[in-house]
């Protein structure tokens, strides 16, 4: 009773057009019970955490093949 546990997560913000960051969080519990909770929203300005900089193209190559790939999904599926 009035035990808490305290976790570190990260997060993969899919989009952030809007300025709006949604989620959920899901986790399995004993006996494999699955449980969530949803999020409250959290409106951001995203410019307000970006700020010029530099990098060569070797670097820009190199991030832009980091980051197409974090928000491709793999898909296995049978086709008859």
């Amino acid at each position: 009773p009035h035990g808490f546990q305290s976790i570190k997560a990260a997060i993969n913000v899919s989009s952030a057009e809007t300025g709006i960051i949604f989620g959920s969080i899901l986790w399995e519990g004993p006996n494999m019970s699955e449980a969530c909770v949803v999020l409250n929203n959290i409106h951001i300005d995203i410019m307000d955490y970006i700020k010029p900089a530099y990098c060569n193209e070797v670097q820009f190559h190199s991030m832009w093949m980091e980051f197409k790939w974090e928000n491709c999904v793999s898909m296995n599926s049978s086709v008859s």
